[in-house]
């Protein structure tokens, strides 16, 4: 349903999107600008945060994203849920 809407790091400001749309969008977004501007699931988080190599970095600045990150812009969240998505990879 959103495979042709191309989102930039901008519209992530502006307003909050699905996580599917983000998802599709993926490689053209920073996960910094994913963290601070949208609500994420504890599974999202695992997913794209923990990611091997990191893989879904842009640069340094979502190299540099660790838990207590995702934590502080993500209050909804608990280490506990994060770290039994981990766990299921």
């Amino acid at each position: 349903m959103y495979k042709c809407i191309f989102l930039t790091n901008e519209d992530l400001h502006k307003k909050k999107y699905p996580l599917n749309l983000i998802e599709n969008n993926i490689n053209n977004l920073n996960l910094y600008h994913i963290l601070i501007t949208q609500t994420l699931t504890a599974e999202f988080c695992a997913k794209y945060f923990y990611a091997p190599n990191d893989i879904y970095a842009k640069d340094d600045v979502d190299q540099e994203i660790y838990t207590h990150h995702i934590l502080h812009y993500q209050p909804h969240i608990n280490l506990i849920d994060i770290e039994n998505y981990i766990n299921k990879k």
